[in-house]
């Protein structure tokens, strides 16, 4: 059995080392993939990393199936056969593969998904079942042309409703947005019937200033309540990516304007890009393709199956 050079549990040396080798190896998905904030909801349950000099993967596991969250790979055909060869799982899945990078994990053994499968069965869809979708920060600050005609009149309809303040928000103490957040949980809980537990834990996960991330929040300028929380990370120098948006569904259209104010913060904080990452389902993938994108990132999910291999490692 070929060893790996490293390998543990360390959220921060996993993160730091995953970093490292993607800034050296992987330079042509640094700009847009893979912001802190993904990677600890991905690895919420479960962290371990798995490296040498030259490629990396984090995984989680669930119900003992192992999933790649994130990866770099210089020498990926190679590395995941000793992957495999360690771990000598009955099923591996790895998540968020670019369409350009498929076909050197069909070469290593892996195969795309079924029509019927599901990478996680508590999960109805996927955060990528659509495309993640960025956006030019100053196109969506200045809504300008024909193409944002639609979201002009949804802003100044807002504007005339309701008023809002936006600040940076310090979280050691969860229970300033505790209301706002559990009525967002059940209004996510009854539109998509997800489990209140994983809601939570999918999203409480990143309710910290460490790993770099950033968090605001929107209060009702009449009354002072809080009304939305939003949390990003860095992507790359020119990227910013948002991880959360919690919004009172009683404000109507507030999800698009928080977007908006989302693309502020991030030109204000120097990033000329802002990814909205993926969706889960179709009212809001369509609500994020309103905010005009510039650049559609379409990610498959692909497993491998012990047995499978079309070029056996033993």
């Amino acid at each position: 059995m070929e060893n790996l050079s490293s390998q543990g549990h360390d959220v921060e040396k996993g993160i730091f080392v995953f970093r490292n080798l993607q800034s050296k190896y992987n330079p042509e998905v640094l700009d847009f993939n893979y912001c802190n904030g993904y990677i600890l909801q991905s690895t919420r349950s479960y962290f371990e990393y798995h490296c040498d000099e030259e490629n990396i993967v984090i995984l989680s596991k669930k119900d003992g199936v192992y999933v790649i969250t994130t990866y770099v790979a210089n020498d990926f055909v190679t590395f995941i056969k000793k992957l495999l060869n360690n771990l000598e799982p009955d099923r591996l899945i790895i998540k968020n593969v670019s369409k350009t990078e498929r076909l050197k994990f069909i070469e290593a053994g892996f195969r795309e998904c079924a029509e019927h499968e599901k990478w996680d069965e508590v999960s109805k869809y996927d955060d990528n079942t659509f495309p993640e979708l960025v956006v030019d920060c100053d196109n969506l600050v200045k809504l300008n042309g024909p193409d944002f005609q639609s979201l002009r009149e949804d802003v100044a309809r807002f504007n005339r409703d309701y008023s809002i303040s936006v600040e940076k928000f310090n979280p050691d103490d969860f229970n300033v947005i505790k209301d706002l957040f559990d009525k967002w949980v059940n209004n996510m809980r009854e539109r998509n019937g997800w489990p209140e537990d994983q809601l939570t834990e999918s999203t409480k996960v990143l309710f910290t200033d460490k790993f770099g991330i950033i968090n605001y929040i929107i209060r009702d300028s009449r009354n002072n309540k809080i009304i939305g929380w939003m949390n990003f990370s860095e992507i790359s120098n020119i990227c910013l990516g948002f991880n959360v948006l919690v919004n009172n569904f009683d404000y109507y259209n507030l999800y698009r304007i928080m977007m908006i104010e989302a693309a502020k913060i991030a030109q204000e904080l120097g990033y000329k890009y802002l990814n909205l990452q993926g969706s889960e389902d179709e009212g809001q993938f369509s609500s994020k393709l309103r905010m005009k994108p510039e650049i559609q990132l379409e990610k498959v999910h692909l497993i491998y199956d012990k047995g499978f291999l079309t070029n056996p490692m033993r």
